[in-house]
């Protein structure tokens, strides 16, 4: 019930490239793009925003205890609100297939792969092997503050990652 949800304004927990991507998303959907500018001030954005049909895009591995929170107002929103909280921005970017085959084992259980001295996070993680994985395509190489033009050239494979949300343009519903 309530899908596919069509967000007035996409708030994302960083301003860099995952911002960046959603930022494009919303100019071609004709809606908002806010960047909270970290975790801790998501839910400062989203108070300016409640009234609208809001879907906050962050990365569930750095929220971690403060999802709660966002589930609970998601529950009290009337269905105004959705979450999307993939592991970070560039586990999207792999789970897309875009840079070759998204291996399922390497994204679905990192703990199997990732060094636990190496990595704080899974997102520190996911951004070395995207990085790995592009660093011989100049095009596609991969900067976490900077969004090469190949990925938003190809939003709609990667946006397939969140089927219940309808990012078509506003104006043309």
């Amino acid at each position: 019930e309530g899908f596919p949800f069509y967000p007035k304004v996409i708030i994302t927990e960083d301003s860099g490239s995952g911002y960046q991507f959603f930022a494009e998303v919303a100019k071609m959907a004709g809606i908002l793009c806010k960047p909270a500018g970290g975790k801790s001030k998501i839910a400062a954005v989203l108070k300016e925003y409640e009234s609208d049909n809001v879907i906050i895009v962050a990365d569930g591995a750095a929220l971690g205890s403060e999802i709660k929170y966002f589930v609970m107002r998601q529950e009290r929103s009337h269905g105004k609100l959705a979450l999307f909280f993939p592991e970070s921005f560039e586990w999207l970017i792999l789970k897309s297939g875009i840079v070759g085959d998204p291996n399922i084992e390497e994204l679905e259980h990192p703990e199997n792969y990732a060094d636990s001295k190496k990595y704080i996070s899974w997102e520190p993680y996911f951004t070395d092997l995207l990085r790995n994985r592009t660093v011989d395509y100049g095009y596609m190489r991969y900067q976490k503050n900077h969004l090469g033009s190949s990925y938003i050239e190809q939003k709609e494979i990667i946006l397939k990652q969140m089927p219940h949300v309808n990012f078509e343009n506003q104006e043309k519903r």
